[in-house]
Parts: C-alpha cells; structure tokens; sequence
C-alpha cells in the first residue's frame, strides 16, 4: 500500500509539473501550417507549451498586437509601423518570397512587375511582404479576405495572377495551379512578438542562431 501511495504521488508530481509548464499563446497565418512543428520546438526548447491559432494573415497579426496573443510565425522585415505594440525578433526565422499563382492552361508567364501591370491581381489582406511589394510597385490589386476567396476567384477568371506569400501557401494551390514566377521579390522573415514578451527576444535568437548552425532548423524547414 505504501508503495502504491508513493508511485502515485510520483505520478501526480509529473502530470503537475507538467501541467504546469507555461505555454505561449501563437497565431499562423492560414497557409503557413507546415511551421508550426518549427515554432513549437523554438518554446519547447525554453520549456514552454504552445497554444496554436490559425487565422487569416491580418488577424492574426492584429491578434497580437491587440495582446490577445503573446507572438505571430512570421512577418517580413520592415513591416510593423502600423502595430506599436510589435517588435521583431533579430534573428531572421525564414527566408520568403513573393510567388505568382495563376490559372493552369492559362499562358500567362511572370518575370517581373512588368508582366503584372494591366492583369487582374489578387492577395489575401494582411500578407504584408506581398501588400509592400504590390505598393511599392504601383500595382492595382483586389483584396481579399482569405486564401478561399482568393482561390475561387483565381479559378473562374475573376482574378488572373494570385500573388502569394512563400511562407503561405494553401496546400490547395500546386494541384489547382501553375506557379508562374516562384520569387518576384523575396525577403527575410523574423518571429514577431507582442513588446510585452520583450524578455523572450534574446532567448528565440540565440535558439535560432543555435538550429541554423546545428541544420536542425533547415530539417524543419524541407519537413524532414
């Protein structure tokens, strides 16, 4: 009987302690799931759970800065002026670019701005490496506010060229589309955090800095 007190208080013990683990409240943007294995070893490596939301792209940064949630994936460098409660980690987290979608048998061929002027464009509001790039460019571009629209619209000719995120890609879009340009323009993107969570900061670079060097981060990144 003694021992079976014992064994149970040990069990007890192990299911509190992990219970009580902290957990870290992060939203993905839709089409950017095959990450969350990758952030989800980034806290578990400073002993934190992570609770995961999916949303559309602008939520989910919104979700955030609003201090609902405690981080986001992803955002591209020099994108959060509009969100005074965000700050970057320093150490980029994934490369992105801007990718060309359009209709198969369509002909259309992308290789620059150039070939997307007088097309009919279409993004998913929030995606913000792709609504810089679109603004840096003068392009006219069709907001929408999710990747189902966008597809619906891409594939009965309402919009001719979906300009997508690398790092949010609807697992739909390589069997219902052909990829006509894979990087119009590209840059890096850093875990963004509420400022609050500032402390954490140093802790995800250096862990980052550590996956990089070891080629665990590389391995998340193909899913291998």
């Amino acid at each position: 009987m003694k021992r079976f007190v014992c064994i149970s208080f040990a069990l007890c013990l192990a299911v509190t302690r992990i219970a009580a683990l902290p957990a870290i409240k992060i939203t993905v943007p839709a089409g950017a799931e095959a990450y969350i294995p990758l952030v989800s070893a980034i806290y578990a490596k400073m002993g934190y759970t992570v609770v995961i939301s999916v949303f559309p792209a602008e939520r989910a940064i919104q979700a955030v800065n609003s201090g609902d949630y405690d981080a986001t994936l992803g955002v591209a460098g020099g994108q959060l002026s509009a969100f005074p409660n965000l700050m970057y980690t320093k150490e980029a987290l994934v490369p992105t670019s801007v990718q060309a979608w359009v209709a198969k048998g369509s002909g259309i061929e992308i290789s620059g701005p150039a070939d997307l002027r007088n097309r009919k464009l279409g993004l998913v509001r929030g995606g913000k490496l792709v609504e810089a790039y679109v603004a840096n460019q003068g392009l006219a571009v069709e907001s929408l506010n999710d990747f189902g629209l966008l597809e619906r619209m891409l594939r009965f000719g309402r919009v001719e060229v979906a300009l997508v995120s690398s790092a949010a890609v609807p697992a739909s879009f390589p069997t219902a589309f052909t990829l006509a340009a894979s990087n119009i323009f590209s840059s890096d993107a850093y875990h963004v955090l509420n400022k609050k969570n500032a402390a954490l900061a140093p802790k995800i670079d250096a862990i980052i800095r550590k996956m990089k060097a070891d080629g665990s981060l590389e391995r998340y990144l193909s899913g291998k």
